[in-house]
Protein backbone atom coordinates (compact mmCIF):
# COMPACT_ATOMS: atom_id res chain seq x y z
CA UNK A 1 0.00 0.00 0.00
CA UNK A 2 2.81 2.43 0.94
CA UNK A 3 4.59 1.76 -2.39
CA UNK A 4 1.42 2.53 -4.39
CA UNK A 5 0.95 5.83 -2.56
CA UNK A 6 4.60 6.78 -3.12
CA UNK A 7 4.46 5.90 -6.83
CA UNK A 8 1.35 8.00 -7.26
CA UNK A 9 3.15 10.95 -5.65
CA UNK A 10 6.23 10.51 -7.84
CA UNK A 11 4.50 9.85 -11.17
CA UNK A 12 3.00 12.98 -12.70
CA UNK A 13 -0.63 12.57 -13.67
CA UNK A 14 -1.21 13.47 -17.31
CA UNK A 15 -4.09 15.93 -17.51
CA UNK A 16 -6.92 14.75 -19.70
CA UNK A 17 -9.21 16.69 -21.96
CA UNK A 18 -8.94 20.44 -21.99
CA UNK A 19 -7.34 20.56 -18.53
CA UNK A 20 -3.98 20.28 -20.28
CA UNK A 21 -4.51 23.78 -21.69
CA UNK A 22 -5.84 25.42 -18.52
CA UNK A 23 -4.14 28.78 -17.85
CA UNK A 24 -1.91 28.28 -20.92
CA UNK A 25 -4.22 28.63 -23.90
CA UNK A 26 -7.57 29.86 -25.05
CA UNK A 27 -9.38 27.20 -27.02
CA UNK A 28 -11.57 27.66 -30.05
CA UNK A 29 -13.60 24.56 -30.90
CA UNK A 30 -15.25 24.39 -34.30
CA UNK A 31 -17.92 21.71 -34.61
CA UNK A 32 -18.69 21.11 -38.29
CA UNK A 33 -20.21 18.41 -40.50
CA UNK A 34 -16.83 17.62 -42.03
CA UNK A 35 -13.43 19.28 -41.88
CA UNK A 36 -12.41 20.77 -45.20
CA UNK A 37 -9.04 22.05 -46.36
CA UNK A 38 -10.52 25.53 -46.72
CA UNK A 39 -11.67 25.53 -43.07
CA UNK A 40 -8.24 24.49 -41.90
CA UNK A 41 -6.59 27.04 -44.24
CA UNK A 42 -8.76 29.80 -42.81
CA UNK A 43 -7.23 29.21 -39.39
CA UNK A 44 -3.71 28.66 -40.72
CA UNK A 45 -3.77 32.00 -42.56
CA UNK A 46 -4.49 33.69 -39.22
CA UNK A 47 -1.54 32.09 -37.43
CA UNK A 48 -0.12 35.43 -36.24
CA UNK A 49 -3.43 36.43 -34.63
CA UNK A 50 -3.80 32.95 -33.14
CA UNK A 51 -0.28 32.87 -31.69
CA UNK A 52 -0.62 36.38 -30.28
CA UNK A 53 -3.73 35.31 -28.34
CA UNK A 54 -2.43 31.88 -27.25
CA UNK A 55 -5.19 30.04 -29.12
CA UNK A 56 -5.35 26.31 -29.76
CA UNK A 57 -7.91 25.45 -32.45
CA UNK A 58 -9.83 22.17 -32.24
CA UNK A 59 -11.70 21.17 -35.40
CA UNK A 60 -14.28 18.42 -34.92
CA UNK A 61 -16.16 16.69 -37.73
CA UNK A 62 -19.53 15.52 -36.42
CA UNK A 63 -20.25 13.22 -39.37
CA UNK A 64 -16.83 11.67 -39.91
CA UNK A 65 -15.93 11.57 -36.19
CA UNK A 66 -12.62 13.25 -36.91
CA UNK A 67 -10.65 15.69 -34.74
CA UNK A 68 -7.75 17.95 -35.67
CA UNK A 69 -5.87 20.15 -33.25
CA UNK A 70 -4.08 23.15 -34.72
CA UNK A 71 -1.42 25.30 -33.10
CA UNK A 72 -0.73 22.84 -30.28
CA UNK A 73 3.00 23.52 -30.10
CA UNK A 74 3.34 21.69 -26.78
CA UNK A 75 1.65 18.58 -28.23
CA UNK A 76 -0.39 18.23 -25.04
CA UNK A 77 -2.83 15.79 -26.60
CA UNK A 78 -0.61 13.07 -28.00
CA UNK A 79 -2.11 10.00 -29.56
CA UNK A 80 -5.40 9.22 -31.20
CA UNK A 81 -6.98 7.77 -28.07
CA UNK A 82 -6.74 11.05 -26.14
CA UNK A 83 -7.95 13.03 -29.14
CA UNK A 84 -11.02 10.85 -29.69
CA UNK A 85 -11.73 10.78 -25.98
CA UNK A 86 -11.65 14.58 -26.02
CA UNK A 87 -13.93 14.70 -29.07
CA UNK A 88 -16.53 12.50 -27.38
CA UNK A 89 -16.36 14.53 -24.20
CA UNK A 90 -16.81 17.84 -26.05
CA UNK A 91 -19.74 16.61 -28.15
CA UNK A 92 -21.39 15.31 -24.98
CA UNK A 93 -20.58 18.37 -22.85
CA UNK A 94 -21.96 20.83 -25.38
CA UNK A 95 -24.91 18.54 -26.18
CA UNK A 96 -24.20 18.44 -29.89
CA UNK A 97 -25.62 15.95 -32.30
CA UNK A 98 -25.42 17.52 -35.74
CA UNK A 99 -25.29 21.19 -34.74
CA UNK A 100 -22.47 23.22 -36.24
CA UNK A 101 -20.99 25.97 -34.08
CA UNK A 102 -17.85 27.61 -32.80
CA UNK A 103 -17.11 27.79 -29.08
CA UNK A 104 -14.51 29.91 -27.32
CA UNK A 105 -13.11 28.71 -24.00
CA UNK A 106 -10.95 31.05 -21.93
CA UNK A 107 -7.66 30.26 -20.24
CA UNK A 108 -9.64 29.81 -17.01
CA UNK A 109 -11.64 26.99 -18.65
CA UNK A 110 -14.89 28.96 -18.80
CA UNK A 111 -17.17 29.19 -21.81
CA UNK A 112 -16.72 32.72 -23.18
CA UNK A 113 -18.62 32.76 -26.48
CA UNK A 114 -20.67 30.61 -28.84
CA UNK A 115 -21.42 31.45 -32.44
CA UNK A 116 -22.25 30.21 -35.88
CA UNK A 117 -19.72 28.07 -37.67
CA UNK A 118 -19.83 30.77 -40.35
CA UNK A 119 -18.76 33.52 -37.92
CA UNK A 120 -15.93 35.80 -38.99
CA UNK A 121 -12.73 34.97 -37.11
CA UNK A 122 -12.29 38.67 -36.32
CA UNK A 123 -15.36 38.44 -34.06
CA UNK A 124 -13.54 35.79 -32.00
CA UNK A 125 -10.33 37.82 -31.88
CA UNK A 126 -12.27 40.94 -30.83
CA UNK A 127 -14.06 39.00 -28.10
CA UNK A 128 -10.75 37.71 -26.75
CA UNK A 129 -9.28 41.22 -26.82
CA UNK A 130 -12.04 42.45 -24.48
CA UNK A 131 -11.26 39.83 -21.82
CA UNK A 132 -9.50 41.13 -18.69
CA UNK A 133 -6.69 38.55 -18.89
CA UNK A 134 -6.01 39.45 -22.53
CA UNK A 135 -6.00 43.18 -21.74
CA UNK A 136 -3.37 42.46 -19.07
CA UNK A 137 -1.31 40.54 -21.60
CA UNK A 138 -1.48 43.46 -24.05
CA UNK A 139 -0.35 45.91 -21.33
CA UNK A 140 2.63 43.67 -20.48
CA UNK A 141 3.62 43.47 -24.16
CA UNK A 142 3.71 47.27 -24.54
Amino acid sequence: MFIIIMLSLISPIQPSGLDAYLWKNRIVIQFTKCITASQEDLWVTQVEEINERDIVVVLISLEKEEIRILNDSDKLLKGDFLRYQLMGMLISEFNLEKEQKIILIGKDGGLKWEGSVHSDLQIIFDKIDTMPMRRSEIKREQ
